[in-house]
């Protein structure tokens, strides 16, 4: 899932969730092309860096 800053990144990382965090959205266009910030040891297996829009990690999760 692609979230906004109000997530706590490790506690998700904790429960095993697939989560990418991006900052400074008001929609669903926004999310698309934010950088994300941070994400979970398991947003990462399937290449999920930080600095790729959500929208390349979107397209990483499915």
């Amino acid at each position: 899932m692609i979230l906004c800053r109000n997530f706590d990144i490790a506690a998700l990382e904790q429960r095993g969730v697939v989560a990418a965090r991006v900052q400074g959205i008001a929609s669903f266009e926004e999310m698309l092309s934010a950088p994300i910030e941070s994400c979970t040891a398991q947003a990462r297996q399937p290449g999920v860096t930080e600095g790729m829009t959500g929208e390349d990690a979107l397209t990483r999760f499915l």
